[in-house]
């Protein structure tokens, strides 16, 4: 009853004017309350009243933190320990401010001097795990979790947390039993049903992911993360469709709304159409990543007199190409861990004219806030083609072929903005392999292959599948799919067309050289459906390897269609399942073609606009300036 105990506290003030531990805790309140501007005023009164008090210190270190006073904080945090060094809590506080800094080690540290006095404290446990895993060392995280888990078997967070580690493992069947573990123990958590939704999905299980997903929704209605992960799975769900998506990212936006600060007026910012644009990019991606890959070329050749880049990396490890984003920004915010206030904040302060969301709904997206919209205009692009159905985010870059110029633009969508070619820029980033020889010339019949996330293949993609081997003789399936459950099942679907288990062979995920490397045992490429393959695409074509696409109406199901476009292969993308199918086995009949393809596609594919890092970076650069001349025309005339 945090509203009464303010009341009287202060009512307790009147008598007392100045009484340090009052005026202590009213700002213990307003930290509760998140007002934190608030408590540091009260704060510091009672500092200045008694600096003899170490929890003083502790707490106004705490406001601090989250007003973004990252050093000042720390100040407070060692002040309370010089004052009274057995206040563990301190430990603790200051662990999370290093965990949000990336200083992993320091953090541990932290941690462990509370567990070394407070060997049950559940917090600290889950924070040592949470330190371990962002530094990137799973094999400590998980040690953590297990740990813990002996000292508190009954802390649903630890579960989650060593769920958390064993998913970032990829030992998914192992995550779903952790994650189930905790929605028995506790039904009515929502975030477990979520983590299981995300287990069923990277399993292949896209129904029951959807089903895991709408019950935490149900559970907890303004969870936005349930509420994300929902839209991502319908993306990969067969039986969805446009509109439906739309009407889900709608219900996101009314779930979150209720849950924002009051609207900010816009910044003041120079509305002049031709001037210097600051341009930002918020992603947990801007490392060795599709996204990053994708974005990295035209970070390098922006050019530097007209657009001011700022990235806010939303993530932790940074890698060698997060390094080379950060050498290609004018400034850069490292912001994992942040509150969404306090991002929103910072943009203002950074006076961002144009913001780029590269997330959309995949996972560590920071759309609550962008619904908070702290720069002007606002625009999605990279994570996935499409909408992310915000109202603050007013546009979504695009091209014609995965939003074809006329199609309606459903009902609380962003506008799509064409890129002059392609949606997708691609460059290797690196030495990659040499193009072999078509494969099928020295074995007895081709071998298809399918490298994108297996979350992507469904039970009518695998019938499709079984169909096309069943129609090629000798044809063989390469799959990557997780060891297990996942596999049996799609031996069992593809037994049930009369595809014998020989015929197909599976591969685990691998790491980027090993998986290009893979390619040269791949004579066709079968695309995903309804989510497509993109930058898994344009990998095939740079390893010589024909893609067969099946285009559909959401964009993230035309990716094919573009990037095949783009190449000049048109003629290799079906609208139907039944062409799907003619035009693979057309191909597979076809060696004298398949092998002029595989010695041409490299150098079709650096012909290509997918590859003129140049004319990309000028178009992207055209349509952001575009835009701004929009909005600035858009704006109330001042009078002078």
């Amino acid at each position: 009853q945090w509203a009464d105990a303010e009341a009287a506290y202060r009512q307790l003030l009147v008598a007392r004017p100045g009484n340090p531990s009052l005026l202590h805790e009213l700002g213990v309140l307003a930290i509760r309350r998140e007002r934190y501007a608030e408590a540091r005023s009260w704060l510091e009164a009672a500092i200045a009243g008694d600096p003899t008090q170490a929890t003083y210190f502790n707490n106004l270190g705490l406001a601090l933190h989250q007003l973004g006073e990252i050093e000042p904080a720390l100040a407070c945090f060692e002040q309370a320990l010089r004052l009274d060094p057995s206040l563990v809590r301190v430990f603790y506080n200051a662990g999370n401010v290093r965990l949000e800094q990336g200083r992993f080690d320091a953090a541990i540290g932290c941690y462990r001097r509370v567990l070394e006095v407070e060997p049950g404290d559940e917090w600290s446990h889950l924070r040592l795990g949470t330190a371990w895993l962002r530094k990137g060392d799973l094999d400590a995280a998980l040690a953590a979790y297990q740990y813990a888990r002996q000292c508190l078997p009954g802390s649903v967070a630890l579960l989650n947390g060593l769920g958390n580690t064993l998913w970032h493992q990829f030992r998914w069947e192992e995550a779903a039993a952790v994650y189930r573990e905790v929605a028995a123990r506790d039904p009515a958590a929502a975030p477990a049903w979520s983590n299981l939704g995300n287990v069923w999905r990277e399993l292949g299980l896209i129904t029951d992911a959807v089903d895991c997903a709408r019950r935490s929704i149900e559970l907890d209605p303004g969870h936005a993360e349930a509420g994300s992960n929902l839209i991502f799975n319908l993306l990969l769900h067969p039986g969805s469709s446009r509109a439906e998506l739309a009407r889900e990212t709608q219900r996101w936006w009314l779930a979150q709304r209720p849950k924002l600060p009051p609207r900010l007026p816009l910044p003041s910012l120079d509305r002049s159409p031709e001037r210097r644009l600051r341009v930002g990019f918020v992603s947990p991606d801007l490392r060795d990543h599709p996204v990053g890959r994708h974005l990295l070329p035209v970070l390098r050749l922006h050019a530097a007199d007209e657009f001011e880049v700022v990235c806010y990396f939303d993530a932790a490890p940074a890698d060698a190409t997060t390094g080379e984003f950060r050498r290609c920004s004018s400034l850069w915010r490292e912001s994992a861990g942040w509150s969404d206030d306090r991002l929103a904040a910072q943009v203002r302060e950074d006076r961002i004219d144009l913001l780029f969301d590269l997330a959309l709904h995949t996972g560590g997206n920071r759309l609550p806030m962008f619904a908070r919209q702290p720069a002007p205009v606002q625009i999605s692009f990279a994570g996935y083609p499409g909408s992310a159905g915000l109202p603050t985010i007013a546009w979504h870059l695009s091209d014609r072929f995965l939003d074809p110029p006329g199609t309606p633009v459903e009902p609380g969508q962003s506008r799509p903005f064409l890129l002059p070619d392609s949606f997708w820029l691609f460059d290797p980033l690196g030495p990659t392999p040499e193009v072999s020889v078509l494969p099928a010339l020295a074995s007895p019949g081709v071998v298809f292959g399918c490298l994108s996330r297996f979350c992507k293949v469904n039970d009518p993609l695998l019938d499709l599948w079984g169909e096309l081997l069943q129609r090629v003789p000798a044809s063989r399936l390469l799959l990557q799919c997780p060891v297990g459950a996942a596999r049996t099942r799609v031996l069992a679907r593809l037994a049930a067309c009369g595809i014998a288990a020989g015929r197909v062979e599976f591969t685990a995920r691998l790491h980027r050289p090993e998986y290009l490397e893979l390619h040269r045992r791949i004579d066709i490429v079968l695309d995903a459906f309804p989510y497509n393959g993109h930058m898994t695409t344009c990998d095939a074509l740079w390893m010589g390897v024909p893609v067969i696409s099946l285009a559909g109406e959401t964009p993230a199901s035309r990716g094919g269609l573009s990037l095949l476009s783009h190449v000049g292969l048109p003629e290799l993308v079906a609208f139907t399942p039944p062409d799907y199918i003619r035009l693979a086995a057309e191909l597979a009949a076809d060696l004298p073609r398949l092998a002029a393809l595989r010695s041409g596609l490299r150098a079709r594919l650096q012909a290509s606009p997918l590859m003129d890092a140049e004319r990309f970076t000028r178009g992207l650069e055209a349509a952001c300036r575009t835009i701004w001349r929009e909005f600035c025309a858009s704006q109330p005339k001042v009078a002078e």
